[in-house]
């Protein structure tokens, strides 16, 4: 026979204030500007975007999953874009990855083209300060003139957006 558990809330047996349960969602975040407006740069060194979201963990040991969808192009033929993640907590700036196309970093080379792609990366912060996730995309090569985002005027739906989701450990 099978039973049914019903219930209105779950309290902690020591704390009424929450549960922690391992791989669940604790919260999910979103940018306060989701969709700026087109970004470009012709340069070949890392520079910050308008892009990121902000995060304020629940728990130390919590993981947090930045998800990010795009649209870019290039003014020509030729040239690739490297994507990377930074993570700042008070005034420090920290990369995450270590190099194109492995661990936070990525890249696309469809030079004269638009294009879309996905940019997902985990993180062990270790804090409940607030943080704030920032993409910084670079060209390859550089001197191409590059773009993330659709439009420099339509901001509603441009093509980027970033999430960070906390899940419990």
């Amino acid at each position: 026979m099978a039973s049914t558990l019903t219930v209105d809330n779950i309290v902690g047996a020591t704390s009424s204030s929450s549960i922690k349960i391992p791989g669940h969602v604790v919260q999910i975040a979103e940018p306060s500007l989701p969709w700026a407006s087109r970004w470009s740069s012709t340069s070949s060194s890392f520079v910050q975007t308008p892009h990121e979201v902000s995060i304020t963990p629940k728990y130390s040991d919590s993981k947090i999953k930045i998800s990010t969808t795009f649209s870019g192009g290039f003014a020509a033929d030729g040239e690739y874009m490297r994507l990377k993640l930074y993570r700042r907590v008070g005034g420090t700036l920290t990369g995450i990855g270590e190099a194109q196309a492995t661990g936070g970093n990525t890249s696309f080379g469809f030079g004269g083209d638009w294009f879309t792609g996905a940019f997902d990366y985990i993180d062990t912060p270790n804090t409940t300060s607030p943080i704030t996730y920032e993409l910084w995309a670079c060209g390859y090569y550089g001197g191409t003139l590059m773009y993330l985002g659709w439009s420099t005027s339509f901001t509603g739906e441009n093509g980027v957006y970033m999430s960070a989701m906390e899940i419990a450990q």
